[in-house]
């Protein structure tokens, strides 16, 4: 299994099939420590260093009182992930993880809710590690070195019978009833602990407020039924676009705020809020109108404004209403000489808060080869065959690596972004050549189309065709990804270019499949490769049984029509079974947490059929 593995595929050890058991109290009953039959313990392993998890696996499969079903996560972000859908009975997370510690993941996890025991493992003894470990409730801590089987199972057992023997009842639930999201009592607790925790570390956190624009007035046109349903839709989608160390909270009608932990750079409070902007301000159908909400959003900023989480929290709010008073789709942050970055939300820049472009613009860095494409896997769930989706970065010499969710708002003109996707078309081809001439069986790479009219879209798919040509690759070769928003409002250039792609042999996907807006004309009026489901799809799936139903049907009607069903960014095990179980073809993020580079993703994808050969 390789890093970033999230969710065990076939190629898992052991006597037990994951996604086979529901775990439950039940399922360990009364005393694991006196059970006459072997007990089925599920526990999450979160660590970075393969051999590391391969040795920990094998001591685990050879105890001889329990029997272990293991997920492995290789990053706090992938651990977190898993906790927040699947359900486990202990976790065992090592402490020197890159880019954070086992510790902070604990911390974040305990603050999440996560109730049972999670034990720390470290490679050196550290007393003053182990007492901060039993300080934030971390159930044990073990050595590396004095690792054996019987200590790991013991250890573990014990720490899930003290952690069952010491459960207090919980609290009232802290949570809104209407959308699911976190209260404010809640939010405000998770405030002042992640503040607890930016203090220990030497980082930054903001609280963003944030109010729909027009609300009372859609309310009362459409009624309280389709009001409710826009606040459970705008409130999951925001849930999907933060990171899982953040918080969303409802207060009251259409109030929200936003809690954002490890900020580096006042800026980057910034990148959220448009992120936010966007994802409201998405087409939504409701009750036989599709509409556009917007929003008005304030910010404040540890340590610059305050240290206190209610004191943060009043100065979002004061900073949110005078972007509201300022006539509503807008940001301000209570820090005035941030109004630089706050100001450049307006209607004019159509809600994005653009950073400054590298030095020379963005047309300068594409001709300096500071674009670069990472690649994600999309490993097939029912053949041996590996598609590639390629995501483009680029690299800043001040700022790092940056994804298209930051360097895309830079863009000005409207003729980089087709240069940007003829660059990623060329360099792709090349990559997949000499992926294949590796010896890699790579079945398809998966190109993002990133402008937003079907202008040129044509044009685009010519010169892709003599992209192809010049690497030896076939037109099958290729898999233009379009939005599905984007078709949704450009439907009449989408489908004109969606048959001329088809009819030169390109294959063509369409992200968003599942979605609230998808339009079924789509499906309807034309003949499509592959559908890329959306990941709200699979919210509540296995657990929700009408949820799980709707999912199902959905793919059903996919399978139906004959289209390449591709899930992305599968967040747990159960859902990855689901997805088997109902005949989707194959899921992204399973193996990596995140895309890998050109000289990362030939040796994986080498190891893989190695791996798949032997089991054979």
């Amino acid at each position: 299994m390789e890093s970033g593995d999230v969710v065990p595929l076939d190629t898992l050890r052991g006597p037990a099939r994951l996604g086979d058991h529901e775990p439950a109290d039940a399922g360990i009953e009364e005393s694991l420590l006196q059970s006459s039959e072997r007990p089925i313990i599920r526990l999450l392993i979160v660590e970075d260093d393969e051999e590391d998890y391969d040795i920990t696996e094998e001591l685990l499969a050879r105890a001889p009182e329990t029997r272990f079903e293991v997920v492995w996560a290789s990053s706090v972000e992938a651990g977190l992930r898993q906790i927040a859908t699947d359900r486990f009975d202990a976790c065992l997370v090592d402490h020197r993880l890159a880019g954070r510690t086992g510790l902070e993941f604990a911390e974040i996890a305990i603050r999440r809710g996560f109730k049972r025991p999670i034990i720390l493992v470290s490679g050196v003894g550290d007393a003053e590690l182990e007492r901060a470990a039993l300080d934030i409730g971390i159930a044990d801590y073990l050595d590396k070195d004095e690792f054996d089987t019987g200590r790991l199972d013991r250890c573990i057992r014990f720490a899930i019978n003290r952690s069952r023997n010491t459960r207090r009842i919980d609290p009232p639930a802290a949570t809104d009833r209407l959308t699911g999201v976190a209260n404010r009592t809640l939010f405000l607790d998770r405030v002042h602990q992640a503040l607890a925790s930016a203090r220990r570390h030497r980082l930054g956190a903001g609280v963003i407020a944030l109010d729909l624009d027009g609300f009372r007035a859609l309310n009362e046109r459409l009624g309280h039924d389709a009001g409710d349903r826009l606040l459970g839709i705008i409130a999951e989608r925001l849930g999907h676009r933060l990171r899982e160390t953040d918080t969303i909270a409802r207060f009251d009608a259409d109030s929200f705020a936003v809690l954002i932990e490890n900020l580096q750079r006042p800026e980057d409070a910034a990148l959220v809020v448009q992120k936010l902007m966007e994802v409201i301000e998405a087409p939504t159908a409701l009750a036989g109108e599709v509409l556009r909400p917007t929003a008005s959003f304030g910010v404040a900023l540890y340590p610059i404004d305050a240290s206190a989480a209610d004191e943060l929290l009043r100065l979002a709010e004061a900073a949110m209403h005078r972007a509201k008073q300022a006539g509503g789709r807008a940001c301000r942050f209570h820090d005035t000489s941030l109004s630089a970055v706050s100001g450049r939300i307006t209607p004019s820049l159509a809600g994005r808060m653009v950073e400054p472009a590298p030095k020379g613009g963005l047309d300068r860095a594409l001709q300096e080869q500071r674009f670069e494409l990472h690649f994600q896997p999309q490993v097939t769930l029912r053949s041996p065959l590996v598609g590639l989706a390629a995501r483009p970065r680029l690299r800043d010499p001040e700022r790092g690596v940056l994804g298209p969710d930051r360097f895309l708002a830079m863009v000005e003109g409207p003729q980089f972004l087709p240069r940007l996707t003829d660059w990623m078309i060329e360099a792709g081809a090349a990559e997949l050549a000499a992926i294949r001439a590796a010896g890699c069986r790579v079945d398809h790479l998966a190109i993002p189309i990133l402008q937003p009219s079907g202008e040129g879209w044509a044009e685009t798919a010519e010169r892709a065709l003599v992209a192809l040509g010049r690497h030896a690759l076939e037109p099958s070769s290729l898999e233009l990804e379009f939005d599905e928003a984007t078709l949704y409002e450009d439907r009449t250039s989408g489908l004109r270019t969606i048959d001329q792609l088809r009819s030169r042999g390109i294959r063509v996907a369409v992200r968003g499949y599942g979605d609230a807006m998808l339009s079924l004309t789509l499906l309807r009026d034309q003949e499509i490769e592959t559908l890329k489901l959306a990941q709200s799809l699979l919210e509540g799936v296995p657990g929700d049984r009408h949820r799980t139903l709707f999912a199902d049907a959905v793919i059903q009607l996919g399978r139906h029509l004959g289209v390449r069903l591709v899930a992305e960014e599968v967040p747990g095990n159960s859902q990855l079974q689901m997805l088997k179980r109902a005949g989707c073809d194959a899921a992204e993020c399973l193996m990596s947490d995140s895309p890998m580079t050109r000289d990362d993703i030939a040796p994986w994808l080498l190891r893989q059929q190695r791996r798949r050969e032997s089991l054979l």
